[in-house]
């Protein structure tokens, strides 16, 4: 056999190289793809926690407004605890969230619920409600 020459069986390692090179690139592009999946559910989680917790803020305004004859007893800024007392100041804290009630127009007796939140895209997350009171009649 000193003159033929030997077939070589198997992968030479440019080719073995250049599998790797495209298994890592579609598993990349798979960790890219699911983080930012998985960072959109969790920025819709957030938000709809807020909403939440801002229609619970107008549900405790409904409940209270029916209590009192007029708007002249809701300060310009405050909050609602879950036993519907007002809480004077700009804002309450619920767990991640800070929810805030202000007069919006005091003439229309409407009043506006912020949620805000730090959120896990960067920045504020925000939700508003705007809602119009309807006071009990004496």
């Amino acid at each position: 056999m000193s003159g033929s020459k030997r077939l070589q069986a198997g992968d030479t390692i440019v080719e073995v190289m250049i599998a790797i090179v495209v298994i890592s690139t579609v598993l990349a592009g798979a960790f890219l793809v699911s983080r930012t999946s998985l960072k959109n559910v969790r920025d819709s989680e957030e938000h709809s926690q807020a909403l939440k917790l801002a229609q619970g803020q107008v549900e405790l305004l409904r409940q209270a407004a029916g209590r009192v004859p007029n708007g002249s007893s809701f300060p310009a800024s405050f909050c609602l605890n879950g036993s519907g007392t007002v809480q004077t100041g700009a804002a309450c804290t619920t767990g991640l969230y800070t929810l805030s009630v202000k007069s919006f127009s005091a003439v229309a007796n409407t009043y506006q619920v912020t949620a805000k939140w730090a959120s896990i895209s960067g920045g504020t997350g925000q939700v508003q409600i705007a809602y119009r009171v309807v006071f009990a009649t004496p």
